[in-house]
């Protein structure tokens, strides 16, 4: 990834507010969150999960162990998405803790790298760049939640961003095969398609499609295919049973579909019923409704994106990437660290238009710990907000003007 030039006196001032506002939110918010949890544990004697912005600790790595587990078990016939399969095959050599600890220090060694080559600024001592990657990079809420859980989305963040500076760099074919990547491992970066279409670079995009079918070649790796398809219905039945019909998870994530859970789920509580009954006996509906919003959602912004001749760069990524970790039934907190791509495509960016200076201020709210209060229904103020931040950010990047033209 290419560092962009800084050509003139007023980008770089331009790059440093960014770096010096992002910096100070990170360090106070991640402060204030660490002395609350503390604060509520040791003195005022609350347990989990008013002690804690994280999960239990019991919990820690346990995303990656869990599938480590599931593919000793299982092999190629672990799940239907190839890149998974591919993927633990590289660390099922290893002993688990050891697969873990490259697993996670592969992935800190490229989040240090892209930061530095962004957040470096020639005219500043390196002493300073470091100390702005340790705070922005790694006291950000969502790198500690992805550390914490050990989730495979910190791979796809590598292929997704790797993904969007190709893009933006014009080396398409590298870049169709880091997205190929991306959603061999879930299917929401496909939202990326769009790009393709935009830029009419349909042979590259056919090329995408290429790589995809090779993808899905792997899977007949495994000894039988029809054991790879019940492995991974039964999977998707035990999350769509705990996740996305259940609870399991739901004090972690950030989408639209867990503020119509709590929603429901509030409504039950004040008319006296246990707590999921309402949505459960309506979620065939719920999921349904919903659903078809999802579609019209997805459609309305990628022909807006699609069409509009004025969008920049950072700003097109930006908006795909607040959609898929919004609009799926359940989005973990891991996926915040996507926003990641759009803000160190931002932080390069030179712009004079009437939200841009607010934007800096978005990205900060979403890069820091939100959970100061537990409701009843057992989310926290994060569950509530951050969504909320979301929608404001889609909001201010569709009505966004220039100055002279405002």
């Amino acid at each position: 990834m290419a560092q962009l030039p800084e050509k003139s006196l007023w980008e770089i001032q331009d790059k440093q507010r960014k770096i010096n506002i992002l910096s100070g939110f990170i360090w106070v918010g991640l402060f204030f969150a660490v002395a609350f949890h503390y604060a509520a544990g040791s003195h005022y004697g609350l347990t989990y999960p008013w002690d804690t912005f994280l999960v239990l600790p019991a919990d820690h790595f346990m995303d990656f162990y869990n599938y480590y587990d599931a593919f000793e078990k299982y092999r190629f016939s672990v799940t239907m998405f190839p890149t998974v399969n591919l993927f633990l095959f590289l660390f099922s050599g290893l002993q688990k803790n050891t697969a873990f600890a490259v697993f996670i220090n592969i992935f800190i060694l490229y989040f240090i790298c892209i930061c530095y080559r962004v957040l470096k600024i020639s005219s500043l001592p390196t002493k300073k760049t470091i100390r702005n990657i340790f705070i922005i990079g790694l006291m950000s809420y969502p790198f500690l939640f992805v550390f914490d859980r050990g989730n495979l989305e910190a791979y796809m963040f590598i292929f997704v961003s790797l993904f969007a500076f190709l893009f933006q760099q014009k080396r398409y074919y590298w870049a169709s095969f880091f997205l190929a990547l991306a959603i061999g491992m879930k299917l929401f970066p496909a939202v990326f398609f769009i790009l393709y279409l935009k830029e009419k670079r349909y042979k590259e995009l056919g090329v995408l499609g290429l790589f995809l079918l090779l993808l899905g070649l792997s899977l007949f790796l495994a000894k039988d295919i029809q054991e790879t398809v019940t492995n991974s219905n039964s999977f998707f039945d035990l999350y769509f049973t705990h996740y996305i019909i259940g609870n399991a998870g739901f004090a972690f994530g950030h989408s639209l579909f867990a503020l119509v859970k709590s929603y429901y789920y509030t409504r039950s509580l004040l008319m006296g019923e246990p707590m999921t009954q309402y949505f459960v006996s309506h979620s065939g509906r719920l999921l349904h409704d919903y659903a078809i919003f999802t579609f019209i959602a997805y459609a309305a912004f990628a022909i807006f994106v699609y069409r509009s001749k004025t969008l920049s760069y950072w700003r097109q990524v930006c908006i795909l990437v607040l959609l898929f970790c919004l609009l799926p039934n359940v989005s973990g907190d891991y996926k915040l660290i996507h926003i990641f791509t759009p803000l160190l495509l931002y932080i390069n960016s030179c712009e004079k238009t009437r939200y841009e200076k607010y934007f800096i201020y978005l990205f900060s709210l979403l890069l820091i710990p939100k959970a100061y209060y537990v409701f009843p229904i057992g989310v926290s103020t994060s569950v509530i907000v951050t969504p909320l931040i979301m929608l404001i950010f889609l909001y201010m990047l569709v009505t966004d003007k220039d100055i002279a033209s405002a």
